[in-house]
């Protein structure tokens, strides 16, 4: 974004201030049209919000529209306290219910327009990308001069790695104003595209001169500077970066990157806990932190970057295989065996699992022991004989051939898990899920929306679980029609309703049709201002309490 643009936001925001704080007067004069009981809550939240005491404004307003749920300024000025509280998409919500009302209302199209920008900035800073493009295309249908939305709508592209779709909108950005800092990063780009190097970073310059804020100028700029061996100047547009995006994590993992190849361990950890702080979900940071600790010897923390990335991805057999060599190596024994156990469990082909289950047993005393090994070898060797860790097993079965247990005669069916505890990054949810499950890896667009996606193919279920989001109240009835909203602009019909128990809470179960015609079943509970979602997908209704279960007894702390 521009300096101007950013400059006009501003602007706009404390022009919307003043206009917010008007029209809250002025609703003294209308007491005819909302009626005394409704003229003395609007008081009320005037008096609030100008004392600033933003939650007693959101009640009283809330209360106003109850009783004239047809005054577009009632609304309006509910989604400037919302604003003002941080919460931009109910915010967002309450401006388009205003224009609705009344189309021609020029402080809530203000409103709404700074609100698109402000709610996109943060949902983009809070890794939800997808979101982000959904709002910033209905901004830019109503708002097609705003260069700055097309800006956020390239930056939130570039996070999802479809920097095609990123490129087109940033250049739309540049041809709506071709001398800002957007139209120089563009043409730095297109350079780059044709190994124009000089030629990019004299543009790059270009762009932060116009706005020295422009951290992804800054970012690229260190980019091109690590790939000519200027690391000092690339550690530094690095850090400007920072400066201006704080929550920016690329440039943390490139400054990480950088002290890897220089030897700076303990460096390159201090960027690697930066970027797993600003963005908790990212496994590739706490798997790279993992590395070092594990080849640092410092195991414990590398115990606790792999723990907390199967938090993330609870079914993936290679986290729960590192998580065991790391408590392997604090002799761990018992530990280790039930990571090395979960991991074949959910992938008995894995050689690597199996040679190190062996090698743990074996080095156990006593005859039980000893059979394990002898199973877990011949296993290995069963799965794929001509791997190089079949080849190892063998020499352990040869070497204990001699021993007072005989050796098997079958490879043994591979160990059984009952439940793998899922967990959010938060703490906040708890999901016990079976082997039988599998996890659909999350990536691409769409992906920054969920906590986790499990399927049973064999049954045709499919659990999709969201990332709780933040609400302005612990009322899961306010906060339900919201949802069936989201869901009807993704084209589902709302069938039917009931009161459901949700992660031990009192919540929801909402029945959808989709286009086809097939069900689709949400479940939605709230705690501590954070909403709850479950999807689930089902062939057949009859299946239904196979997944019930799960969120049934799953855990809202």
């Amino acid at each position: 974004m521009d300096l101007s643009a950013q400059e006009r936001m501003v602007t706009v925001k404390k022009a919307i201030y003043h206009a917010g704080l008007v029209i809250l007067i002025s609703m003294a004069l209308m007491a005819p049209l909302l009626g005394q009981d409704a003229q003395s809550l609007v008081n009320q939240g005037l008096q609030f919000a100008q004392k600033q005491m933003w939650d007693k404004a959101i009640e009283a307003f809330q209360r106003a529209i109850a009783l004239n749920p047809q005054n577009p300024m009632a609304h309006n000025n509910l989604g400037y306290v919302y604003a003002e509280k941080g919460f931009f998409k109910e915010a967002f919500q309450e401006y388009e219910i205003a224009l609705k009302i009344k189309p021609d209302y020029k402080e809530a199209q203000q409103n709404l327009l700074a609100g698109a920008s402000q709610w996109s900035q943060d949902l983009i800073d809070h890794g939800q990308y997808s979101t982000a493009v959904e709002l910033l295309k209905g901004a830019i249908a109503r708002f097609p001069a705003a260069g700055e939305l097309y800006y956020f709508l390239g930056v939130a592209y570039q996070a999802q790695d479809r920097f095609q779709d990123a490129l087109q909108y940033w250049k739309k950005a540049a041809q709506i104003k071709p001398e800002s800092s957007t139209a120089f990063y563009v043409k730095a780009i297109e350079k780059l595209m044709a190994q124009n190097v000089p030629g990019a970073i004299a543009d790059l310059n270009a762009a932060i001169k116009v706005m020295p804020q422009n951290a992804y100028a800054h970012n690229m700029l260190g980019i091109l500077y690590v790939q000519m061996g200027k690391l000092a100047e690339a550690k530094t547009e690095f850090g400007q970066a920072l400066r201006y995006k704080p929550n920016y994590v690329e440039p943390y993992l490139n400054l990480a990157y950088l002290a890897e190849k220089e030897g700076q361990q303990e460096e390159a950890l201090k960027n690697y806990k930066a970027a797993t702080i600003k963005n908790p979900y990212s496994v590739k940071g706490l798997m790279a932190m993992g590395k070092i600790y594990f080849t640092t010897g410092r195991f414990f923390d590398a115990e606790s970057c792999y723990s907390r990335a199967l938090r993330i991805q609870p079914l993936s057999p290679d986290l729960h295989s590192s998580l065991a060599f790391t408590l392997a190596r604090q002799n761990k024994h018992a530990d280790a065996i039930r990571e090395f156990e979960t991991a074949l469990s959910i992938n008995p082909k894995s050689v690597d699992a199996s040679y190190a289950l062996g090698l743990i047993y074996r080095s156990l005393k006593g005859d039980e022991y000893k059979a394990k090994a002898i199973e877990a070898f011949q296993r290995c060797m069963a799965i794929d004989s001509s791997h190089k860790y079949s080849q190892m097993a063998a020499q352990k079965l040869a070497e204990m051939g001699g021993g007072a247990t005989p050796l098997p005669t079958a490879t043994g069916a591979p160990p059984s898990v009952a439940a793998i505890q899922a967990e959010s990054p938060d703490g906040d949810l708890t999901l016990s899920i079976t082997p039988q499950w599998q996890e659909i890896p999350l990536q691409g667009e769409g992906s920054d929306k969920f906590l986790w996606i499990f399927s049973r193919p064999d049954m045709g279920l499919v659990l999709t679980v969201y990332k709780p989001q933040g609400v302005p109240v612990n009322n899961v009835d306010t906060i339900k029609p919201y949802s069936i909203k989201e869901a009807e602009k993704k084209g589902l019909k709302k069938q039917n309703e009931e009161k459901a128990r949700v992660g031990g809470l009192d919540g929801y179960k909402i029945q959808f049709a989709d286009s086809e015609g097939k069900s689709r079943y949400m479940y939605i509970a709230v705690k501590n201002k954070k909403a709850y979602v479950f999807m689930v997908e089902a062939k057949d209704s009859a299946l239904l309490p196979e997944v019930e279960g799960l969120i049934m007894s799953s855990t809202i702390r």
